[in-house]
């Protein structure tokens, strides 16, 4: 891997693979201040039509899955979506690269998805790729991509179903 990550450690190395597994993304892991960021932007994403108990649990997943330290995780929790604005919460993005943008936006997809992915979520997702600089159309087909990547789990189950371990 190219960069170094920002924090050491055997677990950081794992999740630094998963992230290139996930993403192919090489940019070392964010800090903790990056992360808090990042994390309440997607709350704000899922927030649009309203937190439900599974959102906020696949956030909770997400987070832990990528290393985001307890501490940030608390204050995710703890961010009152009310009245806050994406733009101000980005007003100085400089360590979100074009791929760190979009890796921020499938991740988002991803968690609104745990209850269905609302229109209202959908509006919201397009206005974070606007202040992201990521292109609609880019959007869409991160949208797109879940769409069949939830279809082949749901066909691989189908197929393997009935099939002894």
């Amino acid at each position: 891997m190219g960069s170094k990550a920002i924090h050491s450690g055997k677990a950081v190395d794992a999740k630094a693979k998963l992230l290139l597994k996930d993403y192919g993304w090489d940019a070392g892991i964010p800090d903790d201040g990056q992360q808090l960021k990042s994390m309440k932007f997607i709350k704000l994403i899922i927030a649009a039509d309203g937190v439900s108990p599974a959102e906020a649990e696949a956030l909770r997943t997400h987070m832990t899955r990528y290393g985001v330290s307890e501490k940030v995780q608390m204050e995710v929790e703890a961010f009152d979506t009310q009245g806050a604005k994406l733009a101000d919460i980005f007003e100085d993005a400089s360590f979100l690269t074009p791929a760190r943008a979009e890796r921020l936006l499938c991740a988002a997809i991803d968690v609104a998805a745990a209850d269905g992915f609302s229109d209202a979520e959908r509006t919201r997702l397009y206005q974070a790729a606007e202040i992201l600089g990521v292109k609609k159309s880019k959007a869409q087909a991160f949208e797109a991509l879940f769409d069949l990547e939830q279809a082949a789990r749901k066909m691989r189950v189908a197929l393997f179903a009935d099939v002894p371990a």
